[in-house]
């Protein structure tokens, strides 16, 4: 996917223009006060891009996804991986199937460093039914909100992720969560200065000496 956008052709007609993804890199990276996003459609085959789109917001930026659209893109100026907000609009994404059948990934591209964490669509029944799960348990500062569902599996579980580095930690949190629902969403991530380097990052039940059921981080290529 990634790949795909840096393909993408300036396109231009009477009433539409599509971008290069460049276009949207430059305009992230000059101006961190904001968020931005853009929306890729698959047209014939071809990926184009739409426009960037900011909300002049540091922390959303507004994404309009349609039919022909396979998957969007938004930087975060606090160069955070992907929120409990981007799982939760991916879910509701994957329960429309007739809106938006063709979404495949939501992509959190951070301008500091050219790095992309994407949510990825592995099992969009799944998925949909993982967004029922998630409603009413984001709070307004982007976190699972206290003694709900989510927060109560990461308390439970918080060996998994308690020792990592904060990016890493906040990934394996996502990736327990979608783990102990059976999501249906991966995570992915892509760095462009590092060899174009991908990880998959994930977590594996694992029993302890003491009979106790914990679930080891994974982090592979």
């Amino acid at each position: 996917m990634v790949d795909d956008l840096f393909s993408a052709k300036e396109q231009k007609g009477s009433t539409y223009r599509y971008i290069p993804f460049s276009e949207f890199v430059d305009i992230s990276s000059k101006n961190l006060n904001y968020e931005y996003s853009i929306a890729a459609d698959d047209l014939d085959g071809e990926i184009s891009i739409n426009p960037v789109h900011t909300d002049k917001n540091p922390f959303n930026s507004t994404t309009y996804t349609g039919r022909s659209t396979v998957f969007s893109v938004h930087s975060h100026v606090n160069m955070l991986p992907p929120s409990p907000r981007d799982l939760e609009q991916i879910c509701n994404i994957a329960a429309d199937f007739q809106g938006q059948p063709k979404y495949k990934a939501t992509m959190v591209y951070i301008p500091q460093d050219s790095t992309f964490y994407s949510l990825i669509i592995t099992d969009r029944d799944k998925a949909a039914k993982f967004s029922e799960r998630l409603k009413g348990e984001i709070d307004n500062n982007n976190s699972f909100i206290e003694k709900g569902i989510f927060q109560d599996l990461l308390i439970k579980n918080k060996c998994s992720y308690e020792n990592l580095n904060k990016i890493d930690k906040e990934l394996i949190k996502l990736a327990l969560v979608i783990k102990l629902m059976d999501g249906g969403i991966s995570i992915v991530k892509h760095s462009r200065k590092n060899g174009k380097a991908t990880q998959i990052y994930d977590v594996s039940p694992l029993k302890t000496k003491r009979g106790v059921n914990i679930y080891k981080p994974i982090k592979c290529q």
